[in-house]
């Protein structure tokens, strides 16, 4: 049977509480008991000696107890469950209190018996005789013989004290185990409170409702941690559904406008309103082009969707790949009087050639089409265990909201500029996928007006 985590808290809280009380309550009365019998048992001796005490004093000042004496001794004796005999220094027996009333010694034994036997049924005690020694200073009289049930016996008093102490230790594990169970309520409640927000907003998540956050200010650090999690997701949906529905939007209106050229010309040589002539033609073919274009993009985005980039690894010299991206943009580049800066030593590296070459055609692609003049300066690094390398350019630059968002897929820091470029907003997120696919790095800095460079760390 499943039950919720307030409950399961609440369950444990007392639980808990229950062991703590138990064994305290255990201890304390083991240790109580332990003590309660030792003051028993001195009691006992204080008692027999009180009485031995009386015997010698009387001996002192009659020579010879008289046997109304010891009788009155003796009767107060067995009141408080001590049997008296008394010899003399010879042995003897000048009074016997069990001789004199031998039924009602035995009855008083068997009755603390049985009280203590009902009190502890394993109880193992019996009636045990004591001898005292009878003397004044340097003189002695005789012996006293004690008779009592041992080794230490509970009255009606004592039996009493000791039940009203454990009604008290009673009640206050009661009380110890309501307050338990009421800061674990209250502690269920502050910890599931949070849990259970995130299980409604995981709810609304998979509902495709993104809007609403979790509020949470937990001292529980897992807690905040856990809801800081769900919020992140949802933000981070949020914006990828945002940019997916911005990106479908600008796919439909870019394919619109070739197939619209298309149609319009197809119609217009169909019906004999335009002419059909090459240059007609090589526009048509244009319109194809572009829209080829844009369904390789969407491949590429499938690609990275599907996580299916296989690399075909092997040991190539980086140089030549740059080089030939430079080569790729030089013309464009020189039409906008931008150099490029690469004079970098020979650099092997085991990687996949064709995935590189992506890299760098985008990168290099990025910083011509957004630089309207200056520089594109691109350098190696190598380090022990890692090569570092930086594309830097001297153009427009990325804002600073812009740069957290720029290797997400389809998204694009400016709508207008790029679309104009031809942009689909995919270009920097297959550079990252193909980057980390090679367990390396990339990191962006930027300055809008001053340039942007792009880092990238490839382990050696």
């Amino acid at each position: 049977m499943k039950i919720s985590i307030k409950l399961k808290l609440i369950i444990s809280y007392v639980t808990i509480s229950v062991i703590i009380v138990s064994s305290f309550l255990a201890a304390s009365n083991l240790m109580l008991e332990r003590q309660f019998q030792k003051y028993v048992t001195q009691n006992q001796e204080q008692l027999n000696l009180e009485i031995v005490n009386q015997i010698a004093k009387e001996f002192e000042k009659t020579g010879t107890p008289d046997e109304q004496f010891l009788t009155a001794l003796g009767g107060n004796a067995l009141d408080r469950g001590i049997v008296l005999m008394v010899n003399d220094t010879e042995g003897k027996e000048i009074f016997c209190m069990s001789c004199m009333n031998t039924e009602e010694c035995e009855n008083m034994i068997m009755s603390m018996e049985q009280t203590m036997v009902e009190r502890y049924p394993n109880w193992s005690g019996e009636y045990t005789e004591k001898t005292y020694q009878i003397s004044s200073g340097e003189v002695t009289y005789g012996t006293a013989v004690l008779g009592y049930y041992g080794p230490f016996y509970y009255n009606n008093q004592d039996l009493e004290f000791i039940d009203m102490l454990n009604r008290i230790f009673f009640a206050i594990a009661l009380i110890f185990l309501i307050i338990a169970a009421a800061l674990g309520y209250i502690m269920a409640k502050r910890i599931a409170k949070p849990v259970e927000d995130v299980i409604l907003k995981t709810a609304e998540i998979g509902r495709g409702r993104y809007h609403d956050r979790i509020k949470c200010d937990s001292d529980i650090k897992e807690l905040n941690n856990l809801v800081g999690s769900v919020n992140n997701l949802a933000n981070n949906l949020e914006m990828q559904q945002s940019i997916k529905k911005r990106m479908a939007g600008d796919f439909a209106h870019e394919f619109r406008t070739p197939l619209t050229s298309l149609r319009i010309n197809m119609e217009g040589m169909i019906d004999g309103i335009l002419e059909t002539d090459s240059e007609r033609l090589e526009g048509c073919l244009d319109e194809i082009n572009r829209l080829t274009r844009m369904v390789s993009d969407i491949d590429k985005l499938v690609e990275i969707e599907s996580e299916s980039l296989v690399l075909n690894m092997e040991s190539f010299n980086l140089n030549s790949v740059v080089e030939n991206a430079i080569k790729t943009f030089e013309g464009e580049a020189k039409k906008k009087n931008i150099c490029f800066e690469f004079s970098e030593a020979s650099q092997e590296i085991i990687a996949d050639r064709d995935k590189m070459s992506q890299v760098f055609v985008n990168l290099i692609s990025n910083a011509v089409k957004y630089t309207d003049s200056g520089t594109i300066k691109i350098s190696f690094d190598q380090k022990p265990d890692m090569l570092e390398i930086k594309i830097r350019d001297t153009g427009i630059g990325i804002s600073e909201k812009d740069l957290p968002h720029i290797f997400e897929y389809l998204y694009r820091s400016d709508e207008s500029r790029s679309r104009n470029t031809g942009g689909s907003g995919i270009g920097l997120s297959i550079v990252k996928s193909i980057i980390t696919a090679h367990a390396g790095r990339i990191y962006v800095q930027s300055e809008p007006g001053k340039g942007t460079e792009f880092t990238i760390e490839m382990n050696l």
